[in-house]
């Protein structure tokens, strides 16, 4: 009764399974019995029943694996062999990946049992293809500082054959003056916790520097990581902030009133020059909302056009809205796009008071001569 339980089990089970008994010829070599396979084994190879079962292998089609009898016994002999029991072979008239476990707990009785890891193989073959097209630096390694895994990117950063890289921890690439960080960005992997956007310099074979940005998610003492080299975008960034430096160096020091105004009329930077025309402190004009607060109709409107994209002009006498200073002042406005493709606006103001002082003057003793000279004549 136990027998036929367990062979009940057996034989329903969704794990393909044939047994052989192993018969010996008059010829000394070994043939094989089918004695008996589930309907997973028939199923899974394409087999009927009872073409196979009670039937000497020798004596069939070996086309098949099971009917080949150097195979069956080319799997029992590996099989016997392996402490864990079980062999990984690819079956290629199936094309798929097979598991197989034999049993011999009966004198010349061999079981086979099949697990199917075709969709595991595939997992990993995709595995390798991303690894292997990716052109980011992909990596898998451990808390303790070794590469697991690595793809081919590597070798164009570092110079080295992945083989060389494998042979060292991580932390023998990286910079000194960055261990400490990268130590500390470790210590959170190994507590569990995401690290996204880490930078540390790695040095690579030539001895150049290249910074490494990373992303990493860790799983137990494993560490998942996608990484990009942004030594060129580093570079670029250095030059650019070097480059806004000296802009920002003539902005000030320039003779002119100087004023960047975003897309809704506020106040985002002035120079030392506009802060003195206007009486007021870059504290009070920064974040000034001059859409919202201006008084003067003319310089509003051309405020307006400017961060509308048109460019504009105003020369008028004005009276400053923090300090109720009163002076000719006389504004260009050119708008300009920012890094994001937004408009922004330029403001370039001359405090021309002196200059319009002037004008009048000469007028006014133009006028005088004028008088001067009629009562002469008269």
């Amino acid at each position: 009764m136990d027998n036929e339980f367990y062979r009940k089990i057996i034989m329903e089970s969704s794990i393909p399974f044939v047994s052989y008994l192993k018969i010996k010829t008059q010829s000394e070599a070994s043939d094989y019995k089918i004695l008996e396979c589930n309907q997973a084994f028939c199923s899974a190879f394409r087999f009927s029943y009872y073409s196979i079962v009670n039937k000497l292998i020798s004596g069939m089609n070996a086309d098949t694996p099971f009917t080949n009898v150097q195979w069956v016994e080319k799997q029992i002999e590996t099989n016997t062999k392996q402490n864990d029991k079980f062999v990984i072979v690819f079956l290629e008239k199936y094309n798929s990946w097979y598991k197989i476990a034999v049993d011999n707990s009966q004198d010349e009785v061999f079981s086979i049992f099949l697990t199917d890891l075709s969709s595991e193989y595939e997992k990993i073959q995709e595995l390798e293809g991303f690894f292997s097209v990716n052109l980011d630096l992909l990596c898998i390694a451990d808390t303790d500082g070794n590469f697991i895994k690595l793809n081919e990117s590597w070798k164009d950063v570092l110079g080295y054959s992945l083989e060389e890289i494998l042979q060292h921890k991580f932390l023998d690439f990286v910079h000194p003056d960055d261990l400490n960080s990268t130590l500390r960005a470790v210590a959170e992997l190994d507590g569990q916790r995401d690290v996204k956007n880490f930078t540390n310099r790695y040095i690579a074979k030539d001895g150049s520097e290249h910074f490494i940005e990373w992303k990493s998610h860790p799983k137990g003492k494993l560490i998942y990581a996608a990484a990009r080299d942004i030594t060129e975008r580093v570079e670029i960034d250095r030059k650019l902030q070097q480059s806004e430096e000296y802009y920002r160096v003539i902005f000030n020091q320039t003779p002119v009133g100087l004023i960047s105004i975003d897309k809704d009329g506020v106040i985002v930077s002035v120079n030392d020059k506009l802060c003195e025309i206007m009486g007021s402190s870059k504290a009070e004009l920064i974040g000034f909302d001059l859409l919202k607060y201006l008084k003067d109709q003319d310089l509003l409107k051309a405020i307006r056009d400017a961060v509308s994209g048109i460019p504009s002009h105003f020369e008028g006498i004005y009276e400053t809205v923090l300090s109720s200073k009163k002076l000719f002042l006389k504004m260009a406005g050119q708008p300009i796009l920012n890094y994001s493709g937004e408009i922004r606006a330029i403001g370039i103001f001359e405090d021309i008071s002196e200059r319009k002082m002037s004008e009048l003057a000469l007028i006014e003793s133009k006028a005088q001569f004028q008088k001067l000279i009629e009562k002469q004549v008269g």
